[in-house]
């Protein structure tokens, strides 16, 4: 329904298919990072978890954006080809990842018996009360937000500013590839550091990137294209650091409660 749509598609449409779609979304993803979380109870090794993760991650994401630009060079502005190659894909890869999910790691034992579901305020308490929990939740905030700003402003910046609406997809793509590069990088720098400076020293590198941009001409492409470069090295690392962090915010939690609330969590951070 969503990369497969009929001819017309109205707004009511794509929202109903847009809500099933994300509320699916949702279902999948919140377990998939409480697990990550849970696959090692080792500091660094979970730092190389959620690296594996983002570099996954951005390996697709990156995929995702060749596919269509490939599509342009084929039928230039035949939007329904670049829908069905999405979808292609998806429908391609969900059968080895399922496969993947089944088998790449033992379940642990079952519990002799299931807690009971805890109210909504005492759960709504648990998180609020967590003040290392709101810490890593606000950073994550402040770290999405400037990352969501620049890629919804980067494309106007690139076609009106620069003059070069040509190059406004190209330089995503030219990011990601290098952001696919940099998950082993920041994996090193966080077994030397931590994971906290070491998100604090990515962060940094970024807003000093960012500030770059306001050094750029119009007829500067090279600038522009070396502070991509350097944004692709620097992207994903404090998001994947404070991922890791939430695991051993639930780690501490557990040792000082009693109480496993790992996937509640990675919920909220979600």
């Amino acid at each position: 329904f969503l990369f497969f749509p009929p001819v017309q598609v109205s707004a009511a449409y794509l929202a109903i298919v847009l809500f099933f779609f994300y509320l699916g979304w949702t279902a999948v993803q919140i377990p998939f990072l409480a697990w990550s979380g849970e696959v090692s109870g080792r500091y660094h090794e979970r730092t190389r978890v959620a690296t594996f993760q983002t570099v996954v991650t951005a390996s697709a994401l990156l995929l995702t954006l060749i596919l269509p630009t490939l599509a342009d060079q084929l039928r230039p502005g035949d939007g329904g080809l670049k829908l069905a190659l999405m979808g292609g894909l998806v429908a391609v890869t969900i059968l080895p990842a399922l496969v993947l999910t089944l088998t790449a790691f033992k379940e642990p034992p079952a519990p002799a018996s299931i807690a009971p579901r805890e109210p909504l305020g005492r759960v709504v308490r648990a998180v609020l009360g967590d003040r290392l929990l709101l810490r890593v939740l606000g950073s994550d905030f402040a770290v999405t937000l400037g990352q969501n700003i620049r890629a919804a402003l980067i494309v106007f910046y690139v076609t009106f500013y620069m003059g070069r609406p040509e190059w406004a997809a190209g330089l995503f793509l030219f990011q990601f590839v290098f952001g696919v590069l940099a998950g082993p990088i920041w994996l090193k720098i966080g077994y030397r550091l931590g994971k906290h400076r070491t998100a604090v020293a990515g962060e940094l590198v970024q807003v000093a990137i960012n500030l770059g941009l306001v050094l750029v001409a119009p007829d500067n492409m090279t600038l522009l294209l070396g502070l991509t470069l350097a944004q692709g090295l620097a992207q994903g690392s404090g998001n994947l650091m404070l991922r890791a962090i939430v695991a051993d915010v639930a780690d501490k939690h557990r040792l000082e409660t009693g109480n496993d609330r790992a996937g509640l969590y990675y919920s909220v951070f979600s």
